[in-house]
């Protein structure tokens, strides 16, 4: 039996709150996820999905990527006091980190 209610689940990553909304105020820019504890598909600006709030994605880093993290860290070092595992962290939180260490280069 085909689903006919035209309201869609809508999770809003950056309050991390779910709201219903109608499926004709979908962009291209919202793909289906699945959340756990929520059984139908949640739809989620594809925007906020690049961290991962709740883990790791990554190993710790090593070779040309921890010498870039450790670059990054070193030069911004007296204007942004994170420590070095402050910086990994957050990198290693993304799906695609070298993408994001690079805008930082």
């Amino acid at each position: 039996m085909k689903n006919t209610n035209p309201n869609l689940i809508f999770y809003m990553g950056s309050t991390c709150e779910v709201a219903l909304i109608h499926k004709d105020e979908l962009g291209c820019s919202f793909t289906p996820v699945y959340l756990k504890g929520i059984n139908d598909p949640v739809w989620m600006n594809v925007n906020d999905l690049e961290g991962n709030m709740d883990g790791l994605y990554h190993p710790p880093f090593e070779g040309r990527t921890k010498q870039d993290v450790e670059f990054i860290h070193y030069s911004l070092r007296n204007v942004n006091y994170k420590t070095y595992e402050q910086w990994e962290d957050g990198f290693r939180r993304y799906v695609h980190p070298d993408q994001k260490i690079q805008k930082w280069m």
